[in-house]
């Protein structure tokens, strides 16, 4: 039933293409657009070693300076929106422990029981993405979890 459905949507560098005065422009946008909608914003506070990918990969000057600015920008994204609409999170953290990534799912509406077992990393040091990496034991309980429609409580 429609009540139960949870859509959604990935991009990654929202704002990369807007200026930065711009930027609550682009959170109005979102609010009035996506009036039902919750947004993940995801940012990664260990930039060292991102930003050695993007300089090594992606050829970026400054990578560092640019990815520390990107970070500011996406956690003012999440200021604007409201702890209602948006929930910040940092990869380096949900990487490292599952449970932190598990505390979103009552957020979005999910049961208590909800949990995830592990995290896939993807395109990592840990996970390419080109089929090396072992998913055989990745799962969430399907029995435990149900989407609790009406019962969200704001953080």
């Amino acid at each position: 039933d429609e009540e139960s459905k949870i859509l959604g949507f990935k991009t990654i560098r929202l704002l990369r293409h807007v200026k930065e005065e711009d930027d609550e422009r682009v959170a109005k946008w979102l609010t009035e657009r996506l009036p039902c909608a919750r947004f993940l914003i995801n940012i990664r506070s260990g930039v060292a070693q991102q930003a050695k990918s993007f300089s090594t990969n992606f050829h970026h000057d400054n990578a560092e300076e640019q990815l520390r600015d990107w970070n500011r920008r996406m956690r003012n994204l999440y200021r604007t929106l409201g702890p209602s609409r948006a929930y910040l999170l940092d990869s380096a953290k949900w990487f490292a422990d599952v449970s932190y990534l598990n505390d979103v799912l009552p957020w979005l509406g999910y049961s208590d029981e909800c949990h995830f077992n592990k995290v896939l990393q993807y395109n990592t040091e840990h996970g390419s993405g080109h089929g090396d990496v072992d998913t055989s034991d990745l799962m969430i309980d399907g029995s435990k979890c149900r989407y609790a429609a009406g019962d969200v409580d704001e953080r």
